[in-house]
């Protein structure tokens, strides 16, 4: 609220959820208002923003998708902790229930498992984002029900297993529903990478071309907000 409306856009920020709280309504109300240009992740957030101001919000792939993987790599920074490269790399956010299944998993590909929400190996559960981006690029599998896991799995081409986030009070799955719809990656869902237990095998080429796209909207969205 420190800024001036003609200073502020928004891009792609995520509202996570289909159905708006009603008392954060006018709070969201006002603050949106302030903005000159809206955009927005998700086809539900443009609703959530017309019912909220009447404003049209564009939709925009996420800022993480706008720079390719070499500029990630730059920041990237091998963990020093990390000594065997053979692992399978979990990062979910919402309840820990796959814990079986992975480690299962891990044995049957004869992989370490690394999960970085298990505060008990300290290391793994204070991995800072250079580490983070470095571990996703070199694991053997991605499991996760982060949006950006999965956005930076698909950016540095890895396996994917894309799990349901599941919360004891409001579902989030909307951003990963929305990301795998608009990337053709339905196939990447547990439950349908289980069916074919097709862990390891993917292809990225048609989701590159979406992302190519979709940046060339983004690249229009800014260069008007800021023109």
């Amino acid at each position: 609220m420190f800024a001036t409306s003609t200073k502020k856009v928004t891009m792609a920020p995520s509202f996570g959820v289909t159905d708006f709280p009603k008392e954060r309504e006018k709070e969201f109300r006002e603050c949106l208002n302030t903005f000159k240009y809206v955009s927005v992740r998700e086809v539900s957030g443009t609703e959530i923003v017309k019912t909220l101001t009447g404003k049209e919000a564009e939709v925009t792939i996420d800022p993480t998708l706008m720079i390719d993987k070499d500029t990630w790599r730059i920041i990237a920074q091998k963990p020093a902790w990390l000594k065997d490269g053979n692992y399978i790399l979990c990062y979910t956010l919402g309840m820990q229930y796959m814990n079986d299944w992975v480690n299962d998993l891990a044995k049957q590909y004869d992989s370490n498992v690394i999960n970085l929400m298990d505060n008990s190996y300290f290391d793994y559960y204070t991995t800072d984002p250079a580490g983070f981006l470095y571990l996703i690029d070199n694991c053997k599998l991605m499991i996760t029900d982060s949006f950006h896991g999965s956005i930076f799995a698909i950016v540095f081409d890895r396996p994917l297993v894309v799990m349901e986030r599941k919360d004891e009070y409001v579902s989030m799955n909307t951003r990963l529903d929305n990301m795998l719809h608009l990337f053709d990656l339905e196939d990447r869902r547990y439950s349908n990478v289980v069916q074919t237990n097709q862990f390891m095998k993917h292809s990225y080429c048609h989701t590159y071309e979406i992302i190519r796209e979709e940046q060339k909207k983004g690249n229009e969205f800014l260069q008007k907000s800021f023109g």
